[in-house]
Parts: structure tokens; sequence; C-alpha cells
């Protein structure tokens, strides 16, 4: 006669592999480059924009070299920082909404002038302005370079905390 635990073993390690594999794949977000959805955004007519900007709104983006001109604390709420940043080859106006606790601790050594490294979701919920994206909620990176390196670049050169 057969071991009746080793039967129940395999009957279970056969009921765990069916059960997985009716799990469908998790599947990660497509990250998209913000500074070209700023470039076309700034060549497009106002028509355009709105279109675009109904194309790209909740869309998850990444933005390098803004360069920081304005910081607000407590706005548009309460334990929230907001950037207002200038987009450098599309000279686009970038609101960025911050409340993560990372990108609070960068932002208080923030001055305006650096520039940031910056993702978010694209959320023009108000009013249609011609000349301004709006980054809500977003998280800041690290503090960026104000232009691309001409050479290779490495992680390291930019935010000394990376391996």
């Amino acid at each position: 006669m057969k071991n009746p635990a080793l039967i129940n073993c395999w009957f279970i390690i056969i009921l765990i592999l069916v059960s997985l594999s009716r799990i469908p794949p998790a599947y990660a977000e497509k990250v998209r480059n913000g500074n070209e959805l700023a470039l076309n955004y700034a060549t497009n007519n106002t028509a355009g924009k709105i279109a675009l900007i109904k194309s790209v709104a909740g869309v998850f983006h990444t933005f390098r070299y803004l360069k920081v001109t304005e910081i607000k604390t407590n706005a548009p709420r309460d334990g929230v920082v907001t950037l207002t940043a200038v987009e450098p080859s599309s000279d686009i106006m970038v609101r960025i909404t911050l409340n993560t606790p990372l990108s609070l601790e960068i932002v208080k050594s923030l001055q305006t002038g650096e520039c940031v490294s910056c993702k978010g979701r694209i959320n023009n919920s108000g009013a249609a302005q011609t000349n301004l994206l709006v980054l809500d909620p977003a998280v800041i990176n690290h503090k960026d370079r104000e232009a691309p390196k001409l050479t290779k670049e490495l992680l390291r050169e930019i935010d000394k905390s990376a391996y």
C-alpha cells in the first residue's frame, strides 16, 4: 500500500499549480516620456492641445530637466507641496503636486532654479490652459541636471544614493 501522506502531498501540489495557472499575468503600466509630450503639446494648436490632453489624461509620464520656478506648501490642500517648473525644450509650465514622504523630503532641500526629475499622472481636470501640464499625483525621483549629458549618463552621477 502506498503512503497516504505522499499521495496527499502530491494532491496539494497539483491543486496549487492548477490554482496558480488560473491567475492572469500581471503587467506593469508603460511609462511614457513627458518631455516629448510637452514638446508635442507646445507644437499643437489649441484644438490639438485639448485632444492631446484628453488622450493622455491619467497616463503615467516621466519628466526630466524640469527647472523649478515656484514652490508652494499646503496648496491645493494641507500636507501637499506644489511645484511649478518649466520644461526646457518646449517652455511648457508643469505643475507638480507632491504628497509622498520621500518627495517631501527632497523638496525640503530644493530651491527655485534647481532642476528635478519626476513622474506622475497627467491630470488637467481644470480649465483648459494652453501652456500648462498638471501632474497629480506625482513623485520626485531626484534632483536633476539642467540638460542631458553629451556622453553616457550614469545614475550614480545624478542620484548619489543609487548603487
